[in-house]
């Protein structure tokens, strides 16, 4: 007899996870509908999860994600009004600039055409036309050593360029900043 309640039990408890995943998927579903954004950056269009392409799926809006960085900075400071109008333009570039992961550029992983794994199209990803060139004489069996060669050169030329621009973009934030918001910029690793 507890044998079956105990068999009864774990099955009301596996129909009970199923509805309540059913549930959300449903929420999640309605909650893409209608081409919203969801406030990481990301923009729904119509079709449901798993669609990609023209006609539904999820596409990466990256102005709206530099913005909501840039936010969640002015907010992590505590700056008054006064400090965030010099401060803002200085964090934007420093954001701008910084690789994230998955992305094309100086610290950040090439993975493919236009950038990384799932999230294309941001600043980072837009901004390595090096790689993808490097990328397209490596998928060409006509490329020779010395295409192959160059084109390396050139995207390591194009990163220490972008490497230099972020460590003067990152000393303007420094130099503009109090001590306790430069220490703050370090703990958010926004600046080193």
């Amino acid at each position: 007899m507890s044998r079956h309640m105990m068999v009864t039990g774990v099955a009301l408890t596996v129909a009970g996870a199923m509805i309540v995943a059913l549930g959300c998927e449903t929420a999640l579903a309605q909650g893409r509908g209608g081409g919203r954004r969801d406030p990481a950056g990301f923009q729904t269009q119509g079709g449901g999860r798993g669609q990609r392409g023209p006609g539904g799926g999820v596409q990466f809006d990256p102005e709206r994600m530099l913005d909501r960085m840039v936010q969640q900075h002015q907010t992590a400071l505590g700056c008054t009004d006064e400090e965030w109008a010099t401060l803002e333009p200085l964090v934007r570039k420093v954001l701008e600039l910084r690789p994230r992961p998955g992305m094309g550029g100086p610290g950040g992983r090439q993975a493919g055409p236009g950038g990384g794994r799932g999230m294309r199209g941001g600043p980072a990803a837009t901004a390595d036309p090096e790689a993808e060139a490097l990328k397209t004489a490596l998928d060409s069996s006509e490329s020779t050593d010395a295409d192959i060669e160059a084109k390396l050169q050139a995207l390591r030329d194009a990163r220490k360029a972008k490497a230099a621009e972020l460590k003067a973009a990152r000393e303007a934030l420094a130099a503009a900043a109090g001590t306790r918001t430069e220490a703050k910029l370090v703990l958010m690793g926004t600046l080193e």
